[in-house]
């Protein structure tokens, strides 16, 4: 049998029976009766066999008493027949209500239900009542009915269409039939429908990669729970880690939108009440993004008769109109080199003659074409095959771009030009025609050209060569020259000239005067006396060297010898350093457990731990430039330095840092300049500026250092600010601030509902309290230096739920202490999770801010433990546990460890640490073992002016001088008064 026998059946009576019978092997069915067959219809109607695909069904359209038997069903086919039996019985059966009616809440403006749960046999006559008045008999016509209300389909049930405030009321069914009667009452109350709050809104234009949000928030009575879920296009939105829902704020985030996100979203927010109602809100969303490559690009005609036409197939548009069509074309000489020709706009016809004009002669040229957009251009097409477009060779079309002399040292001149790329060499046999003459004063002389001997004409054929010497140029004379590109097909239109000096000596002088004029936390402005040239040559300006030695110093200075930093050992010289600090450096047991103690490192001039990152190299990175080794040659004198008391032992030494390294870079100051604001410095730093003058010869000395500190400023963000959210507490931790801009003065953490607090500047932690529940708070952190205040960073974190006792804490840390006695530390246990506001995933959380966020936002386990208190016993003894007193872990008297004296000295003790909170006593720790004595505590020293005894007798000796002071005032006042 496909659904397995036929089971005994107990069906209600005067009520429609089907009763099933399956089997495989598509069989022929036979039914029986207490073993007679029943045909496909009864005499009367009333009993039918029906088969319906590959099933046969018994029915019975109004069950009776004269229906029960034993009923059995045969599937027979030519290889078998099996049979399944079963007994109808038809009971009769007094009404009974299966569970409680009530109490209902009906929503108004909608259609409401009040269910009567009754079973009967044969089924009851239903008569609905309000408040005592009889509203509804069910199946009868009787003036008493209410034309409002209607019976369900099943004939039980109540329905009222369009709910009023009216239908409040006490709701009553009676159930009766002849075997007895029974009735149940409901209470009704009428609730709000689901109303908008923030109803999510059409965006017809978001822009690819960036994100979209849609608020959805709706309310409805307190006695119902709205829930929400989104359909897209019609089916359910599936959430993750791009596409999630943020419950606390009612906010569908998608991030990185893609084009596939363009559709119609629907929110839905639904509750039961008992019947389920919801209210829908659709918004069109269309993602837009730059329209796909073409799908196809190829040539019509011939490139080397110059008739040739460019046309492709348009592809997919992403939801934005088309602007223009950009062509770009590049040969087999430089395949990376991509050259762009006039846009072509969306409404010209195509396909687009191209311009030869604009094409390079003697080449295997591919094209690619880019759509354009409001959104921005899209990728670009495969390129065309090069062989499919093959220009025919000309005359080169131009020369080369620049030509100009770099003189050298006395009488050194070479003549360097940018060489004409190969693309653009137009034919077979490509050369250079160059020339030059000296410029003199004579018009004779600049009439004449200078040749070399037995040539009219210098021919360079290598196309790629740059530069050719001139013999003899002479100490600072002006030359000019000239250069012209030519091939086997003829010359280019036009030489390119150019004129320049030979070479010149360098400063031999150093600049002087090198002083201050104001400096402030993040800018100097500098000045210095002018340079002479040399001989007849010139000073073509100055070169500026600044870098800084760590935070503010007191600054004396000597004469020492000069410093070399050879760039080509630096990573050899790197390693070295880098073992030798490790030889240097000893680490204890204790030190394992924290951090590597640190070392002071030696005081050395324009040094560095690391060169790679220093300001230097990160200058040289971001502007693309390359170090030239000329510029490495450095003059330092190191200085004796005396450290200001807040200065860290391992202060980091910068690097000098040019304001320009290329001669020929207009930043560069010029050889009129004598004065210079330095810019962008860090505060409260020692700067070192050095000047020297240069000319083509090279750079000339440096000058003496200029030494200075920079102001102090507001100190940045606090770093690696964490939150670990408890029931009514939360404890925050941070390190200082990464630029600290100055002496970290104090702390101060406040907020929102949150108690404003300064704590000192070695304070590293804060418990904040007097929190509720299931809350979401914003904790804001900021240091201050002698300048102000510094910028905050905030972290939301959310309260527990429920109030808890204290979790198990960690197994306590244990260090012996003095003589006789230990320091017991108490260890938190460890939080559950990490998490960020949205759920677990690796993109930004939905609000995004410059500093903070639910980034570090740690759940902490349990209750926090507000007080804690140490038991301990000496090992391997039955002694009884002894307890200290409560230590609170909060508040101005935050303290997380006891130090526990008076024990046996050189003697292993175990302890545990306790938590207690305002719910009560938490579970004990693991027990710990500790060694009494260790750790000498420090005493300070009391001058015996300090001792209570000295200061009790100061204040009894001028209370008896006052008490003196005023007998001695009444006696004479008393004679006074009798001598008169």
């Amino acid at each position: 049998m496909v659904n397995g026998e036929l089971r005994d059946l107990q069906p209600t009576l005067y009520t429609r029976l089907e009763w099933p019978c399956g089997a495989f092997g598509g069989p022929a069915y036979h039914w029986y009766k207490n073993g007679v067959l029943i045909s496909d219809t009864s005499p009367d109607g009333k009993v039918v066999v029906e088969r319906r695909n590959s099933r046969s069904y018994l029915i019975i359209k109004n069950v009776t008493d004269a229906n029960n038997g034993m009923y059995q069903c045969t599937a027979g086919n030519e290889l078998d027949t099996i049979y399944s039996t079963a007994r109808l019985h038809v009971v009769e059966k007094k009404p009974v209500f299966t569970e409680k009616m009530g109490p209902v809440i009906l929503i108004a403006n909608r259609t409401g239900l009040v269910i009567c749960p009754v079973a009967a046999s044969p089924p009851p006559e239903i008569t609905w009542r309000k408040n005592g008045r009889i509203i509804l008999k069910v199946g009868k016509a009787d003036v008493q009915n209410d034309k409002r209300f209607k019976a369900a389909a099943n004939q039980r049930d109540l329905l009222i269409p369009s709910v009023k405030l009216s239908d409040a009321g006490t709701y009553t069914c009676h159930a009766k039939n002849r075997k007895g009667s029974a009735e149940d009452s409901s209470d009704i109350t009428v609730g709000k429908d689901i109303v908008w709050i923030a109803a999510p809104v059409d965006n017809r234009n978001v822009t690819i990669t960036l994100r979209f949000e849609l608020d959805c928030e709706a309310e409805g009575d307190p006695s119902y729970e709205v829930s929400y879920r989104w359909l897209r296009n019609g089916l359910p939105l599936e959430y993750s880690a791009r596409i999630h829902w943020v419950k606390e704020a009612n906010r569908l985030v998608i991030l990185d939108a893609i084009v596939s996100d363009t559709g119609t979203y629907t929110c839905i927010a639904s509750a039961e009440t008992p019947l389920y109602i919801e209210r829908r809100k659709d918004v069109d969303i269309v993602v837009k993004a730059p329209a796909n490559p073409p799908d196809l690009v190829w040539i019509d005609g011939s490139c080397w008769d110059q008739t040739a036409s460019l046309a492709w197939r348009v592809g997919a548009t992403n939801n934005e109109e088309i602007y223009e069509y950009w062509i770009d074309w590049s040969t087999t000489y430089d395949t990376t080199n991509w050259t762009r020709l006039p846009k072509v706009l969306e409404e010209d016809t195509k396909p687009v003659r191209l311009n030869f004009n604009l094409l390079p002669p003697f080449s295997q040229i591919s094209f690619r074409v880019t759509v354009f957009n409001r959104i921005g251009a899209g990728e670009p097409s495969i390129p065309t095959d090069p062989s499919d477009c093959i220009t025919k060779p000309a005359a080169p079309r131009f020369s080369p771009r620049e030509i100009k002399g770099v003189p050298g040292g006395p009488n050194i001149l070479k003549i360097e030009w940018t060489p004409v790329p190969e693309t653009f060499w137009g034919g077979p046999a490509f050369n250079y025609s160059v020339q030059w003459r000296r410029k003199i004063a004579s018009q004779q002389d600049e009439n004449r050209w200078l040749f070399l001997p037995m040539s009219q004409d210098i021919r360079i054929f290598d196309g790629n060569n740059n530069s050719v010497t001139v013999t003899n140029p002479g100490y600072y004379v002006e030359w000019e020259f000239r250069i012209r590109s030519n091939n086997a097909k003829g010359s280019a239109p036009g030489w390119t000239y150019g004129t320049s000096h030979s070479g010149q000596d360098a400063p031999g002088v150093q600049p002087s005067g090198l002083s201050p004029d104001r400096v402030t936390a993040r800018s100097a402005d500098i000045s210095w006396r002018r340079v002479t040239a040399p001989r007849n040559g010139t000073i073509f300006g100055y070169k500026i060297q600044y870098w800084h030695s760590g935070i503010g110093m007191q600054v004396a200075y000597q004469r020492n010898r000069n410093i070399t930093i050879d760039l080509e050992r630096i990573d050899e010289l790197e390693q070295e350093r880098e073992e030798r600090g490790i030889s240097k450096r000893s680490i204890t047991k204790r030190d394992l457990r924290n951090k590597p103690r640190r070392i002071k490192e030696r005081d050395t001039a324009l040094t560095k731990s690391d060169f790679k990152t220093s300001i230097v190299s990160r200058y040289l990175t971001s502007v693309g430039r390359r170090l030239r080794k000329r510029d490495t040659r450095e003059q330092n004198v190191p200085r004796i330095r005396k450290k200001r008391e807040d200065e860290d032992e391992n202060v980091e030494k910068e690097e000098p840092l040019d304001l320009c390294f290329n001669p020929d870079e207009p930043c560069y100051q010029d050889a009129s300049d004598k004065e210079l604001q330095l810019q962008e410095l860090t505060p409260y730093k020692t700067y070192h500026v050095r000047i020297a003058a240069y000319n083509s010869g090279g750079l000339g000395p440096w000058s003496d250092e200029l030494i200075f500190n920079t102001e102090a400023a507001p100190p940045g963000p606090p770093y690696s600010v964490n939150t670990y959210a408890y029931d009514k507490y939360c404890k925050l931790t941070w390190k200082e601030p990464r630029h600290k801009n100055g002496k970290i003065l104090e702390y101060e953490v406040y907020g929102r509902q949150i108690v404003r607090t300064k704590l000192p500047w070695w304070m590293r932690r804060h418990i904040i309290y007097n929190l509720n529940l299931e809350t979401v708070y914003e904790a804001k952190i900021r240091a201050r230096t002698s300048s102000g205040w510094g910028i905050p960073v905030f972290r939301w974190f959310q309260t527990h739920d429920v109030e808890e006792l204290p979790a198990k804490p960690l197994i306590p840390e244990v260090v012996g202490y003095g003589e006789d006695g230990v320091n017991v530390t108490f260890m938190e246990p460890i939080p559950e999770s990490l998490r960020k506001f949205g759920g677990e995933m690796d993109e930004d959380p939905w609000e995004l801010r410059p500093v903070g966020g639910f980034e570090n936002e740690h759940v902490g386990v349990g209750g926090y433990p507000e007080r804690f208190y140490v038991v301990y016993r000496r090992k391997y003894t039955n002694d009884k546990l002894k307890r200290t007193s409560e230590k609170l872990m909060w508040g101005p008297r935050d303290q997380t460890w006891i130090v526990i004296e008076k024990l046996q000295k050189d003697t292993v003790y175990q302890f545990a640490t306790i938590p207690v909170n305002y719910v009560g006593k938490g579970p004990r720790s693991e027990w710990a073992d500790g060694l009494t004595g260790g750790i000498v505590p420090r005493v300070e020293k009391i001058y015996w002016y300090q001792r209570d005894w000295f200061i009790a007798l100061i204040v009894v000796f001028f209370s008896a001088l006052l008490l003196f002071v005023i007998v001695v005032c009444a006696t004479g006042h008393l004679k006074t008064i009798y001598y008169e």
